[in-house]
This record gives C-alpha cells, structure tokens and sequence, in this order.
C-alpha cells in the first residue's frame, strides 16, 4: 500500500466528494474489509456499500486486496490505494468540489476520533486495563498562523506521518499498540475566538 495517493482528476474528486465514501476510505485504511463488514460496522445494507466501493474502485481510489471463498460466495475484502490521499494542485479551479470533499474527510475523521475516544474512555474506567496501557492524550490551540507558517505546519505533519509510517511497517510485530491520530487546522473567525 502506498504511503500518499494524489488525487489526479475531477471524476477522482468527485468519487471522494460524497461523505460515505470517506467513512468508507477510513474503515479500510489500516485493514482490509468486505462490503458486509463495512455496512455491519456503519449500520448500513451491504447492498449501499457495494455500489459505493464500485464507484471507489473504478476512480482507483481502492483495489480488492484479496478474495476468498465462503459457502460458495467470492468475498472481496477492499482496501484503500494509500495510508493519506492529496489532491494535485492543478484541480483547484474546482474548489468547490475540493471543498465539499475535504469537509466530508475532516467530519469523517471527527466522528471516528470522537469515537475511537469514547471506546478509550470506557476502558479507561475499567479494571480490566493495564495502567500503563491507558494513556489518552491531546491537545488544542488557537493561535495566529501566516500562510508561510501553515506551510511549514503541513510539511512538518506530513513528516512525521512518514515517521511513524515507516516505523510501523518496519515493526509490525513489535509489541506497540496501535493508536489513533488526528490533526486539523482549522481558520476561526475573530467573533467565534471571543465567544
């Protein structure tokens, strides 16, 4: 699997424009799925999930990782091109689109963090948990940032997702847990800062 993906055309844009989708590309980041165990997870019928994956698959924005047969059925277990996608400069005369599809990513990556929390904080408060097991961190700042140091900002996240990439594939057998990690950027208007 690919680290980085670049988004190269509109019909590519418009495939990762609808907010499904984006759910879907998150379930099947890190492990492969078939259509049913995406629908089971997200409360959907297989049959919604199905088209969605086909439309994913012909923009080459997912690819069947591996079939296998059960009952006499060929499942196809899917799985995203790469770990993060971007969109190619060129295609920003459509903002519009880039837009509505990075709104979908960044709400999609909200309900998962919100509930990969939730699940934390449940075990968290259980006995069951090793202490040195539940650290849960995060952090939030406002604070002005330049163009020039938003630059700086994104340059300096994607390094450290190549990092801990890199580092995760060399040691997938290691004894570390996975984690869950998100950062957004996001403008705030002067009024909402005050309020």
């Amino acid at each position: 699997m690919k680290e980085v993906y670049e988004i190269k055309n509109i019909e590519q844009l418009k495939a990762i424009g609808d907010p499904l989708r984006i759910k879907i590309l998150w379930k099947i980041i890190e492990q492969s799925m078939t259509g049913k165990m995406i629908g089971d997870s997200l409360g959907l019928p297989a049959s919604k999930i199905h088209y969605h994956l086909k439309e994913l698959e012909k923009a080459e924005i997912v690819t069947v990782e591996r079939t296998e047969e059960k009952n006499g059925i060929m499942q196809k277990f899917y799985r995203s091109v790469a770990y993060q996608l971007k969109i190619d400069h060129g295609l920003l005369p459509h903002s519009d689109l880039i837009t509505d599809s990075m709104r979908s990513n960044i709400l999609s990556s909200l309900d998962l963090s919100r509930e990969l929390v939730s699940k934390a904080e449940d075990k968290l408060f259980s006995e069951s948990i090793n202490s040195e097991d539940s650290l849960l961190t995060g952090r939030a700042i406002n604070t002005n940032l330049t163009k020039d140091q938003i630059q700086w900002l994104q340059e300096k996240m994607d390094e450290l997702v190549h990092m801990l990439l890199a580092d995760s594939d060399q040691q997938k057998d290691s004894k570390g847990k996975k984690h869950h990690i998100n950062w957004i950027v996001v403008p705030i208007e002067e009024d909402e800062e005050e309020a």
